[in-house]
Parts: C-alpha cells; structure tokens; sequence
C-alpha cells in the first residue's frame, strides 16, 4: 500500500491554531482525552481470565481492583502518557501526489472551524524523520487508522486481561506490556463512520509535551472558504516567510477546486507541494 499512498499529510484544525502552529514552526501531540471519538475518551470493557491454577487464591496475593472497579482503571491505565498527532492522509493520483486529503468537505466541517480554519500540508517524509529524532519517550508507534465497524469487540484478546499477570506483574506493569502488545487496538481503530478521515498517526508515550519540527516539511497551506480576512492575510505572511505556495480552498457546487484561487504563488523556487 505504501507505494500508492501520497507522500503529503494534511493537518486541518482552527486559523488561530495554525497560526500558532506556523510561528513555532512546531506540531504538538496532544492527550487521547482531547480526541473527540468516544472510544478514545470512554472507559473501555474488559474481561478477566481466571487462570485455572490459581483463579482460587489469587485476588489476595496483590492490591488487585475489584472486577467491576477494572474496565476504569484499566482504561486509565494504559491510556496514561500516551500522546496523538493526527493527520489525513491521501492515495496517489496516478503519478502524481494527490490533492484529495486537503479536499474532505467533513474535514473542513469538523476540525478546520466549519471552513474558517486551514488545512497544513506536509511531507510524510520529513514528518517521519522529525518523529524518529524524538529522544526522551517510554515508547513511539506510527501507522494508518484501522477503520472496523466492530472496534473492541472484534479482538476479544485485546480486551481481555490475564489475572496471571497482573498478580504475577502487579497493576501498572501488566497493563504498560499488555497496551505495547495491542497498541494497534487500542490506538489505531476507530469505527468506519470515521473512515472520511483517512487518519495516519504518530504516537509517543512520555509524561512531558511533546512536539515535532516542520520547518523542512512545510509545503503549502490551503485557507478556509469562510476564512476571516485578518487570518487569511496572516497566512500570506507565512506563505511569503516560509516560501511555499498559500491557496484559499473553492467549492464549486459542493466540489472541492482547491488550486483555482492562489494567494502566494510560486515564485521559481518555492517548495511546491503538488502539481497539476
């Protein structure tokens, strides 16, 4: 899949947002309890298996939460430290990147303040070398969003905890190895409903903010239909500083004509971010 898969990333979110974005020249991660997908911000269920050999005794051996107390703290648990950068991805159009991840009607609604945001677009290269340079973290993923109509249900092993291990391991050690194990489950699946995004994320766990530079993968910005025009001019600015392209997103009756309307054109030597 990776061969057909567009080496941009779109980052929709609010003007002020992206603003603040382009004069730190940073992306922050941000908490899981800040996403918006219910099983993001829920206590998830789980199960627990009873061991055979020691299902009898082994509730008194540690501090061990009542069986109704677990699906909380465990979700808890292996939630804590764990930080998400989002970003919608798009497929190839031919040969040629495609534009298609900066042109999702619900994106704009949802994230990009009903089209007076923006839309960030940045090279899935450097963005991964950025990542890779992170020091300082328990733990780091990445990947593509699994979008599964059934969500927890449908991997019974992910949502079930041995009584084993946490009696062997106690709590917080079990539940860490048993998050690293699924973390696909936990981290990267959401229901089909939220298929539109087609999300690519970046994950670190660490209990200080964390950030990415984007000062080498920074390739253009497309501005809100509905962008105010104090915003619109500040992304000029950024356009002309950071010498990449700025464009003001089209809707011609509902379809997305993103390059129709230039507010910083390429000068020769800008960082084009796509082509036509």
């Amino acid at each position: 899949m990776e061969n057909w898969v567009s080496p941009y990333l779109f980052y929709y979110t609010t003007a002020e947002h992206a603003i603040a974005i382009l004069r730190e020249r940073s992306l922050r991660f941000n908490t899981l309890s800040r996403c918006n997908d219910p099983f993001e911000t829920k206590a998830w269920n789980f199960a627990v298996a009873l061991s055979p050999p020691n299902w009898g005794n082994a509730l008194g051996k540690r501090e061990i939460p009542r069986l109704d107390e677990m699906p909380q703290i465990a979700t808890r648990v292996i939630r804590a430290g764990w930080q998400v950068l989002c970003f919608t991805g798009s497929v190839r159009n031919d040969t040629q990147p495609s534009l298609q991840g900066a042109c999702v009607p619900p994106m704009w609604a949802h994230y990009a303040d009903n089209h007076k945001g923006a839309c960030l677009i940045l090279r899935w290269p450097e963005v991964h070398q950025a990542f890779e340079e992170i020091n300082n973290v328990r733990a780091k993923a990445w990947g593509w969003v699994n979008y599964d109509g059934g969500l927890g249900l449908r991997n019974e092993q992910a949502f079930t905890l041995s009584l084993l291990e946490l009696e062997t391991k106690g709590l917080n050690l079990a539940l860490e190895e048993h998050a690293m194990k699924y973390y696909q489950q936990f981290f990267l699946s959401k229901h089909t409903s939220w298929g539109y995004e087609q999300e690519r994320r970046l994950l670190v766990k660490s209990e200080q903010p964390t950030a990415i530079p984007i000062d080498t993968a920074i390739r253009g910005i497309f501005v809100g239909s509905d962008c105010q025009p104090e915003h619109q001019s500040s992304f000029i600015e950024f356009g002309k500083s950071l010498n990449i392209e700025v464009r003001r997103m089209t809707w011609v009756n509902g379809n997305p004509l993103g390059g129709i309307h230039m507010l910083v054109p390429p000068d020769g030597t800008s960082r084009l971010f796509f082509y036509y």
